[in-house]
């Protein structure tokens, strides 16, 4: 499976944070498994970017989760990534066809109206701590920045950037958190104002070979501090299993149950979110029908 680094600055005075990230590969192999069209690879890029930065923030065995839920054709996109790397991604419209603003994709007129949750995960919590808020711009990067900002209360600069190339591969994909911390004067929002206006456009820094170290890199320009690589590199882990697969085969009732069984049909499975394969042979499917039908 392939990996992805993330990078982490602070400034010299301890005022500005940052996390970054480069994930070309990561993105790919999501974009091949679910099958998206370029603008579901943007919003499932946008998510797994955004949401693994904030994760990247957290302690040791955390994790987070972000769920955008909206009426438009996209209906959800879901992001979870925890500090030791861990990520997954996936969205309910695999081929949303193409909206475009100023020659670029964009997300909006497939989301509406809707809300962003997230949720973060403690070891030993029994429960997650839940936020949420209403979707801002339907653009992903812009409301997750709108989170931050109104439930951590902390003054933030979020950006993502995807490059799509010929048939959608993925090109160039990556992301810069930079926060301002307790204690922070007017002269750290200027500095860090001046750095968002140097790079732009974070998609034109991006390309094959561009780095989460890079990027940081031609952010800071003046900015005295230090950068380093993330104790954990950046993977697919899915949470699915061949028994939480199994048990899905309940929702297909008995009488589905008994002609699978009648036909003896083995079932080959696929998980929409990591691509892992299961295979539910005939003792598998007699056993779940055995167990609806409370025989045992």
């Amino acid at each position: 499976m392939s990996k992805a680094k993330l990078f982490k600055f602070i400034s010299a005075d301890g005022n500005i944070r940052a996390s970054s990230l480069t994930c070309n590969e990561l993105l790919n192999h999501l974009r091949k498994v679910q099958q998206t069209s370029p603008t579901s690879t943007l919003a499932l890029g946008r998510a797994l970017i955004g949401t693994t930065l904030l994760a990247s923030l957290l302690k040791d065995d955390q994790a987070m989760s972000m769920q955008m839920s909206c009426d438009g054709p996209m209906k959800m996109v879901f992001a979870q990534a925890s500090y030791d790397g861990s990520v997954r991604a996936f969205v309910a419209e695999p081929q949303l066809p193409m909206a475009l603003e100023r020659g670029n994709l964009i997300l909006a007129p497939h989301v509406g109206k809707g809300t962003l949750t997230v949720s973060t995960f403690i070891k030993g919590n029994a429960r997650p701590q839940i936020s949420q808020v209403l979707l801002q711009s339907g653009e992903i990067t812009e409301d997750l920045a709108h989170y931050i900002r109104t439930s951590h209360q902390i003054p933030c600069a979020l950006m993502t950037g995807i490059l799509l190339g010929s048939e959608g591969v993925v090109t160039g994909s990556g992301g810069l958190l930079v926060e301002l911390m307790p204690g922070h004067g007017p002269e750290d929002v200027d500095r860090v104002e001046a750095c968002v206006k140097t790079i732009g456009s974070l998609s034109q820094s991006l390309g094959p070979d561009v780095s989460g170290e890079d990027l940081l890199k031609m952010f800071f320009v003046g900015v005295d501090g230090r950068h380093w690589e993330h104790e954990h590199q950046v993977e697919i882990a899915c949470s699915c299993s061949r028994e939480k697969v199994a048990n899905s085969f309940k929702l297909l009732g008995e009488e589905e149950l008994k002609t699978m069984i009648d036909k003896k049909e083995t079932v080959d499975v696929q998980c929409e979110m990591c691509g892992k394969k299961y295979k539910i042979d005939q003792d598998s499917i007699r056993a779940i029908y055995q167990e609806l039908r409370g025989l045992h």
